[in-house]
């Protein structure tokens, strides 16, 4: 992150240019352990970063190419929505560009092929991801999440949220403070935005096929705490 990046004009940053940089400083200053959903963390450069940390779990539905176990990382194998965890064990917790793809099959992520059941297509399961989430939270916690934000609609691979999704997790949290931020691609580069700016804003697909998305054009990052 202290490093700089050259850029070639025209070149095109997916939000994790955005997400990777902001959970890795709002993680930096937090204490206790981290569960991270959906393994976006599992990264060697991102989790030598948080020294302050006890203890970091990672949830995915399958085994990763490369995992960390030599820096004592633990690794979880199950469904969020049907996990094994205990109730109001974590510090921290974070989700990040992972709640839009709960609900799909995801499958392709099975790289060594281990047998797992198909998940039959559900476009309200991340409601059930997030009530399962704030169970596992302590009392004093935080919350990191991010996915895409604009208008709604539902591709092969994952659905954008839109404002009334905004309202329904906002609800799951209703007990909880939080910081909403918004940011969106425009004129070649990825800005600071607001919720209005972002609601028609819709993501990049694959060439020939327009349910697949590559990549978001706008995305939200909000932190919960209580």
């Amino acid at each position: 992150l202290n490093r700089k990046i050259k850029i070639k004009k025209n070149n095109y940053f997916d939000e994790r240019i955005i997400e990777i940089p902001w959970i890795i400083n709002e993680l930096k200053k937090c204490s206790g352990n981290l569960l991270d959903v959906g393994s976006t963390l599992n990264f060697e450069y991102i989790l030598k970063s948080f020294p302050n940390l006890n203890k970091i779990f990672i949830n995915t539905l399958y085994p990763e190419k490369i995992n960390y176990n030599n820096r004592a990382i633990n690794y979880l194998y199950e469904d969020i929505c049907e996990n094994s965890l205990k109730d109001k064990y974590f510090d921290n917790i974070s989700c990040i560009s992972t709640l839009e793809h709960i609900g799909f099959d995801n499958s392709h992520y099975n790289y060594r092929n281990n047998s797992k059941k198909k998940i039959k297509f559900n476009k309200f399961r991340y409601l059930t991801a997030l009530k399962e989430i704030k169970k596992l939270l302590k009392r004093k916690s935080n919350f990191f999440i991010s996915f895409p934000f604009g208008k709604k609609k539902i591709y092969k691979n994952l659905q954008q949220f839109d404002s009334n999704d905004l309202k329904k997790i906002f609800k799951i949290f209703k007990n909880f403070k939080k910081k909403v931020i918004f940011h969106r691609y425009v004129d070649g580069k990825w800005t600071l935005s607001n919720e209005s700016e972002c609601k028609n804003m819709e993501p990049i697909v694959k060439i020939n096929d327009n349910q697949f998305v590559l990549s978001a054009k706008s995305i939200v990052l909000i932190k919960f705490n209580k």
